[in-house]
Formats: structure tokens, sequence, C-alpha cells
């Protein structure tokens, strides 16, 4: 079970529209190109999930810190 579901970064979806109307430096194009590869990534990875039986509860996009360190999910 999903407790917390996954979505699109801002930062994903500002540079989505960005790409749309503009031609995005090389950089930020592979950037772009980067995090939509892992948004899609992390889709499959959630379908996969699902097949789990209901009593497991999956939280995404979690930040853990301990002893002043951060650890993304």
């Amino acid at each position: 079970m999903f407790l917390k579901h996954r979505f699109e970064t801002d930062e994903l979806i500002m540079l989505r529209y960005l790409s749309g109307r503009m031609q995005l430096t090389s950089k930020d194009y592979s950037h772009y190109l980067n995090l939509e590869k892992g948004f899609d990534g992390e889709k499959q990875f959630d379908k996969w999930l699902e097949r789990l039986p209901d009593e497991l509860i999956i939280v995404n996009d979690l930040l853990l810190e301990y002893s002043h360190t951060i650890f993304p999910d």
C-alpha cells in the first residue's frame, strides 16, 4: 500500500515546459532528459511494487537526516 504517491518534481515540470518553448543549452537539456528518465524509472518501479502484499507500507519521496547528513530517497 502506498502511503504517499509519487509526483513529478517542480524542476522536471519547469524544464518540460521550457523545453517546449525554447532551445535549452546542451547541459540543461541533458539534465532534463535525466530527470525524465529517472521519473519514468521510478514509475516503473512503483508498478512493480504494486504487486507486493497490501500489508506493506511504501513511502515515496522520503528525506531522512541523521547526524547532520541528509539521505534523499
